[in-house]
């Protein structure tokens, strides 16, 4: 099997490398015995010396490895500081920039990654989706700006434009929808699903809620909620931290039902009826 070097000191170093094609200024310039490395463009894949199955296409692509292995990067710098991590997929300009020792990052989109340093495991689909992370592991995001803020947070799961932009270190959050669960930056273990949901509720350290549509209340540390919103921002039902159920409707003001003493306060036109209830087990 032989190699293929085209290009100003392209392959220069190389000693006992097979199955290497390299074309472009100083491209695998230090590689000794790293084999099947693809790289094209201008020090692409420059310091690698023992690293095999490489393709680095793009202006410097993974241009500081030097014993990584399976790396793909596609676009301007993409990978570019990876130093020993292995199995990320980089496509786009700056994408996993400066990634070093994380690994099996997949990576598609203009600074997607761009900041990853450690963590592994991640996915961005989307210009500057997971664009801060730089030791999270374990989150997906997908969508322009998705979980962009995003820098040790872990198990996130983000779907839609700009949804968990602003999750710094929260995890276990799953945000669907345009801006979903935007506002949220600390929060654990939140489910909102919807355009705007939970980004118009104010919550940024609040934890275990399931929001669905674009409910509005004031409370940043709201935790244990299960709200439920029509699509203009009215909340219709909620179950609060202490068990008790709000509903909402336009001829019944608000049913509330307290869990500890088992009574209904039905709200009719300003007129509050209560019932009490018994529970048995016949």
């Amino acid at each position: 099997m032989g190699n293929v070097f085209f290009g100003d000191s392209s392959g220069y170093s190389n000693i006992t490398g097979n199955g290497d094609t390299s074309i472009g200024g100083y491209s695998l310039y230090f590689n000794t015995s790293g084999n099947n490395n693809t790289a094209i463009g201008n020090h692409s894949l420059y310091s690698n010396i023992t690293g095999v199955n490489n393709t680095a296409i793009g202006f410097y692509a993974i241009s500081t490895s030097t014993e990584s292995d399976a790396n793909t990067a596609v676009g301007y710098f993409s990978l570019k500081s990876n130093s020993i991590g292995s199995g990320n997929t980089s496509v786009g300009s700056l994408s996993l920039q400066n990634n070093t020792i994380g690994s099996n990052n997949s990576a598609f989109g203009s600074s997607a990654l761009t900041l990853n340093n450690t963590g592994s495991n991640n996915s961005a689909f989307g210009s500057g989706s997971l664009g801060a992370n730089t030791i999270g592991y374990d989150n997906t995001g997908f969508g322009l700006g998705a979980l962009s803020s995003n820098t040790e947070g872990i198990y996130n799961t983000s779907l839609g434009v700009s949804s968990g932009a602003y999750n710094t270190t929260g995890f276990h959050n799953i945000f669907v929808g345009v801006n979903s669960g935007r506002g949220i930056s600390t929060g654990n273990f939140n489910i909102t699903i919807g355009d705007w949901s939970a980004a118009a509720v104010g919550i940024t350290s609040g934890s275990y809620n399931t929001i669905i549509g674009p409910g509005t209340v004031s409370n940043s540390s709201l935790s244990n909620n299960i709200i439920l919103a029509d699509g203009s921002g009215i909340i219709r039902l909620q179950f609060n931290s202490t068990g008790q159920l709000n509903l909402v409707g336009p001829t019944v003001s608000t049913v509330t039902l307290s869990a500890p003493d088992k009574t209904i306060a039905i709200n009719i036109n300003g007129t509050t009826y209560y019932i009490q209830a018994k529970l048995t087990n016949d």
